[in-house]
């Protein structure tokens, strides 16, 4: 019997390492899924008089496109076809100007555009550049903003009192009232200097137009969706060979985080994410997910080779894409292909 049970045992580790062979046989390999065929260029340089460093875009319901400049601290305004037609904001301490303006934003569905000003005030400005008002959240700063509507506000940030135990997501009312926080940091903060804190802390997010929140660490790359209550629906854990670091910038101390991922962007059924690193080949890479699963569909590359990476991604109805190298200054649009 025991010899019998021997032959039995070794029979069931065969089958089980074939089903596991046969698995991974079977096992789908993602595949470059989307071509970009660019359509349109807006060079920053070109102009000396509109001179513009391009950091994000936000798109209206006419087709305009609005690139924020933080470097002149000003919003340039073109066109659909790439024409200049007027810039506002620019560089002070007046009401509608930036003492530091931040590169990420949003524009929600009455078309009125959202900007980040030093310290953690939100700047709200009409598409014909009317100044609106500003929104005060408690929060010492705010990496990203995601916008629903004028009453709901969505920001990464770090907040001045109360304990979060490391929420990522701060709801806000037009008002900047705090309505409720969630999302977690899969990590635990007690032992990391502060300086590091921030970075580990830090996301990009979107929102989709059901209200879904959408966010995924620039550290660690785990995508969340949330309902508009805060409640989870799904987490998943994106793939790439990198490892966020951190650069000591001399001579005082400061330091440069080196992410994994950059942005984020949903648009009808996908989520797109951009890669943080290793773009000067075909530019950087975009992971694409299903906004519904969270399965990974497939990838594209940029087509904008960058030394300081892609400044954003920017998706409009699941067939055009937008991005912008900092290193030459020109915003690219490209038709999609799948």
């Amino acid at each position: 019997m025991a010899a019998g049970n021997g032959v039995v045992k070794r029979s069931v580790i065969t089958v089980l390492l074939l089903i596991t062979v046969m698995a991974c046989g079977n096992k789908e390999t993602v595949n470059e899924i989307i071509t970009l065929n660019k359509v349109m260029v807006i060079d920053g340089g070109l102009d000396i008089e509109n001179y513009f460093t391009p950091a994000n875009i936000v798109i209206d319901s006419e087709g305009r496109i609005f690139i924020f400049d933080p470097i002149c601290m000003k919003i340039a305004v073109y066109d659909r076809s790439g024409e200049y037609l007027f810039e506002f904001g620019g560089p002070g301490e007046a009401p509608g100007e930036f003492s530091f303006l931040f590169y990420n934003c949003d524009i929600d569905a009455d078309n009125n555009i959202y900007t980040i000003n030093s310290p953690s005030w939100i700047e709200v400005f009409a598409n014909d550049g009317t100044y609106l008002k500003r929104i005060t959240p408690r929060a010492e700063f705010v990496f990203d903003i995601a916008v629903y509507d004028s009453s709901r506000i969505y920001i990464n940030a770090r907040v001045l009192t109360g304990p979060r135990e490391h929420c990522c997501i701060m709801e806000i009312d037009g008002n900047g009232e705090t309505v409720n926080e969630f999302g977690s940091v899969d990590a635990d903060l007690e032992d990391i200097p502060l300086w590091q804190q921030s970075s580990v802390m830090s996301c990009v997010i979107d929102i989709d137009d059901d209200g879904y929140v959408y966010y995924t660490s620039i550290i660690d790359y785990k995508i969340f969706k949330y309902d508009s209550s805060g409640v989870l629906v799904y987490a998943v854990e994106g793939e790439t060979p990198f490892e966020a670091g951190w650069e000591p910038q001399p001579p005082y101390g400061q330091r440069t985080v080196i992410p994994v991922v950059w942005d984020l962007c949903v648009d009808q059924d996908r989520i797109y994410v951009l890669w943080a690193q290793e773009g000067m080949e075909r530019g950087y890479r975009v992971d694409v997910f299903n906004k519904d699963s969270g399965e990974l569909l497939g990838y594209f590359y940029s087509q904008v080779p960058s030394e300081t990476r892609n400044m954003f991604i920017k998706i409009v109805d699941g067939s055009i894409f937008f991005t912008a190298s900092r290193d030459d200054g020109i915003v690219c649009k490209f038709n999609m292909e799948y």
